[in-house]
């Protein structure tokens, strides 16, 4: 079996969702944690668009968390990631989708008020970059509420988790309460697929 190296910080969401995804499949591999501030000449060498992840499987690079996950599935095809029946995968998508944007936009707020210096940083794209997160969170927390407790793990659950607890460490006080996606995460917390790779 090819070596699996996965490379970038688990404080990326989009890093973090794809460790959990190896783990959950019980998949082997090696985590390099690349920092896109102080090792974006060595993740050029894998992407040149000097993003993470990145995973190389023997002579192949792959980019983007999307593109990497489907690679895994498809190496992995008695996964239950991707719900069968028609309605639950398009409800598994749409969260999923959800989650990402979430993570997108605490990714951007956080260069925004974080990265910039102080006299370019604009309060009003931060303010709408956070208000995008908080609506993205207040849908999921609505959406958490219909799906049957009895379901099992799909890469919704895993994205909307990452996402979550981005946006927990990105806000801190800010965040309000989630008291669904709380809940959730805090379950999820104590999963070996999920604790493997803490933020």
């Amino acid at each position: 079996m090819d070596t699996m190296i996965l490379y970038g910080r688990n404080f990326s969401p989009f890093t973090r969702r794809v460790a959990i995804t190896l783990n959950h499949l019980g998949v082997a591999y090696e985590q390099k944690p690349l920092s896109t501030l102080e090792d974006i000449e060595a993740i050029r060498l894998l992407n040149p668009l000097g993003r993470v992840p990145c995973l190389s499987v023997a002579e192949e690079v792959f980019i983007d968390s999307d593109a990497i996950i489907d690679y895994l599935l498809s190496r992995n095809p008695q996964h239950t990631l991707l719900p069968q029946a028609l309605n639950a995968r398009q409800r598994c998508m749409y969260d999923n989708a959800l989650a990402k944007g979430v993570m997108e936009k605490c990714v951007a707020y956080f260069y925004e008020t974080t990265r910039r210096e102080p006299a370019l940083v604009s309060e009003t794209v931060a303010k709408h970059y956070q208000n995008q997160v908080m609506q993205g969170l207040e849908a999921l927390d609505s959406r958490l509420l219909l799906k049957a407790s009895e379901q099992q793990l799909d890469l919704s659950d895993i994205s909307i988790f990452v996402a979550y607890q981005s946006a927990c460490s990105v806000f801190k006080d800010q965040l309000p309460t989630f008291s669904t996606l709380a809940r959730m995460s805090a379950v999820y917390e104590a999963w070996p697929t999920f604790h493997q790779s803490p933020l």
